[in-house]
């Protein structure tokens, strides 16, 4: 199974607690919480925002900023 199959029942939670969800935060780390509630959201309200963050302390933030400049 893939693992954002199995990130999608958090997807499932959130629009079971807000039915017309607009924007989703989510930490973005390994990419599979975002795909995976991505996904769901996404089926049931394409016109969602689904937003990744990441913490300025870590180290794959630093390392992206630092290449990009």
């Amino acid at each position: 199974m893939k693992p954002e199959n199995l990130q999608a029942t958090i997807g499932m939670g959130i629009l079971e607690d807000v039915p017309n969800v607009t924007d989703v935060v989510v930490p973005f780390g390994g990419d599979a919480l975002g795909a995976g509630v991505d996904l769901i959201i996404q089926t049931f309200n394409p016109d969602a925002c689904i937003i990744g963050a990441i913490p300025e302390s870590s180290p794959a933030f630093r390392n992206s900023f630092a290449a990009a400049s």
